[in-house]
């Protein structure tokens, strides 16, 4: 067995005698095994490095006096060697090899030096190995499931991983293992829902375009690793997803989101406050308004054809809460009202996104849940520099959620439309 990783060899003698140690984890493969050509059947734990191929060699049997594993999963191990008195200290492993790599060294241990009837299929020949094969790998295309790596494992030094064609029906664990990975792309295959784990990932790219997905888990986009870092989402061509988290606004440096192609029937009504957000694509989906909050985006383009926008219509949809509003909505228009400073440490959550869920109406004030709702036909080429329809069609207009916050600006919305509707419309960009 291989395991491919960085290790450190620190002598024990060394404070002893007090000499200071300078040795500093380089990458090496590490093999269990016996030596080639050899009537001995001692098994020996091999390290390579590109400095010395042929590899150092430590026997296993009566010559380990520990291995500590406490950080095992995250790709941590030490191992104390008797003879010479060194400790090899593995770190940047794939957890799950070097799990098996532990345990088939405490099975050595145990047993001794084996007969070849008796000798598990995992040990080696320990033959030297290649310069290529202890290269510091950073990007990892694989094309179909035949070269799927099942058995060796990723390299845990990956910034860049492509997976496509192999049919993949959920996230491989071995890849959430790869904490230097910056772009992760797993199109044309089989996923069936996009696992929250990945939140803890450093990925500034992430391609699931082409599969099955659907279901989108919210903690997906909490604030995570993932949520400071992702900027660019592709979902294009996952016909079976209907709906996006409603915490997507929490990926504050999302620049590029593509969802074209789906069945979304609306977007999450916080879309508008991602403001790093310059391309949009969701066209060819089932979306039928536009939430409030679209009014505040500032688009470098924007695809949104095909979509089932509803026919323009003078319909207004009255949500007031009667006689008046809650106490909580009260609170929260006063201090949307009056622009007071709420850091989101100072508030719980839940109230944290209900001011950020404010709706303004056009008197100026806002409201949360208690309003009245009209549509308000905005020209998407308005909210952006570049409009793309497969009709060519540049004046198309996209009805927008509006918000009345009282009887009052109902009645006045009523005597007055078209002053109204100007003021929901969007300066040209």
């Amino acid at each position: 067995m291989r395991l491919t990783s960085e290790v450190q060899v620190v002598s024990r003698l060394c404070p002893t005698l007090n000499i200071k140690t300078s040795a500093k984890a380089v990458r090496c493969q590490l093999a269990i095994g016996k030596k080639p050509a050899s009537a001995d059947k001692t098994i020996f734990i091999m390290i390579s490095t590109t400095q010395n191929l042929s590899g150092h060699f430590y026997k296993i049997h009566e010559n380990i006096e520990a291995i500590h594993c406490k950080f095992i999963n995250e790709g941590k191990a030490s191992i104390r060697v008797k003879q010479p008195a060194m400790d090899i200290m593995i770190s940047k492993a794939e957890s799950s090899q070097l799990k098996k790599f532990v345990q088939l060294i405490k099975i050595v241990v145990m047993q001794g030096s084996l007969s070849d009837g008796e000798a598990p299929s995992q040990l080696s020949t320990l033959t030297p190995v290649t310069g290529k094969a202890l290269n510091n790998v950073k990007v990892k295309k694989i094309f179909g499931r035949e070269n799927y790596p099942i058995a060796e494992g990723f390299p845990c030094g990956l910034t860049h991983l492509q997976i496509s064609y192999c049919r993949l029906g959920k996230l491989d664990s071995r890849i959430l293992g790869l904490r230097d990975l910056t772009q992760l792309d797993l199109s044309n295959n089989k996923l069936t829902f996009v696992p929250h784990e990945l939140r803890e990932l450093p990925l500034t790219l992430l391609n699931l375009s082409k599969n099955n997905i659907c279901n989108f888990s919210e903690d997906f986009c909490k604030e995570s690793t993932l949520s400071s870092s992702l900027q660019t989402l592709n979902l294009e061509d996952n016909p079976k997803l209907s709906r996006l988290p409603v915490t997507l606004h929490n990926l504050s440096r999302l620049h590029t989101l593509n969802v074209s192609r789906c069945s979304l029937t609306r977007l999450p009504s916080m879309i508008g406050f991602i403001r790093s957000l310059c391309f949009l694509y969701i066209a060819d989906n089932k979306i039928r308004t536009l939430p409030h909050s679209f009014l505040r985006l500032r688009l470098d383009q924007l695809q949104a054809s095909g979509n089932e926008f509803i026919a323009p219509t003078d319909v207004v949809e009255s949500r007031f809460q009667s006689p008046v509003p809650t106490l909580e909505e009260l609170a929260a228009r006063a201090l949307r009202l009056h622009n007071v400073a709420v850091t989101k440490a100072q508030v719980f959550p839940d109230m944290w996104q209900y001011l950020n869920s404010a709706k303004r109406c056009f008197c100026g004030s806002y409201c949360f849940e208690s309003f009245a709702c009209f549509l308000n036909f905005v020209p998407l080429i308005r909210l952006c520099r570049v409009f793309s329809t497969t009709a060519g069609n540049n004046s198309m207009e996209g009805p927008v959620e509006c918000f009345l916050c009282s009887p009052k600006c109902l009645r006045t919305f009523y005597s007055s439309r078209q002053a109204v509707h100007r003021f929901y419309a969007p300066s040209s960009s």
